[in-house]
């Protein structure tokens, strides 16, 4: 009994981990073992993940933002600084000095995605109880990466995209400017900042 038991136990546990393949009849059709071959294949890093390589270092950042569309902008200014995850993926960890003086600690994820074809970025901040997660889309003729994300404000209850750009300016020097808008508003902008690689 206590056998029996260990048994519906452990097939429990195969079919939760593993999925309904493991005691399916149509697994017979489908070849694991090219599935993982096919799979590892396909997240070999490439010029991608290199071009993603370059941003590593330790950054200057200077900046400015928009509190409200149509207002003067606020300074703000800042460290970066960007480490590689093995040959993927990149982790940033940034400290900004925002208007009024205020700290503000971000930390992000970026890399290429080979499966969506999109580039993916994603960002926690000490500001905000929010993940954001952003997709990209590279433009040869302009050199820039453009990320985007759309949701429902939880305050205005409006529809609201925004926008991020990043070029790598090839002297160690990168820029980003994010703008976004709000459902039936024209598109604003939010906030531009200059990175400068730190000898």
């Amino acid at each position: 009994m206590k056998r029996s038991m260990l048994l519906l136990l452990v097939s429990g546990a195969l079919l939760i981990g593993f999925g309904m393949p493991v005691l399916s009849e149509d697994s017979g059709k489908i070849d694991f073992k090219k599935v993982m071959e096919d799979y590892m294949k396909l997240h070999q890093p490439g010029e991608e993940h290199k071009q993603l390589m370059f941003a590593v270092g330790d950054y200057d950042v200077q900046g400015k933002m928009w509190m409200e569309p149509g207002k003067d902008p606020m300074p703000m200014r800042g460290t970066s600084t960007i480490r590689a995850i093995g040959a993927t993926f990149l982790h940033e960890k940034i400290m900004l000095i925002m208007p009024g003086n205020k700290k503000m600690d971000v930390e992000g994820f970026i890399g290429y995605d080979n499966e969506s074809k999109q580039y993916q970025a994603t960002f926690v901040s000490g500001g905000c109880t929010t993940t954001r997660t952003m997709n990209g889309t590279y433009d040869a003729k302009t050199k820039t990466v453009t990320y985007q994300c759309a949701f429902k404000c939880p305050v205005t209850g409006k529809n609201y995209s925004e926008k991020m750009i990043a070029k790598h300016e090839g002297n160690g020097t990168m820029t980003l400017t994010a703008s976004g808008t709000y459902e039936g508003m024209p598109e604003f902008k939010m906030w531009e900042a200059t990175y400068t690689k730190l000898e």
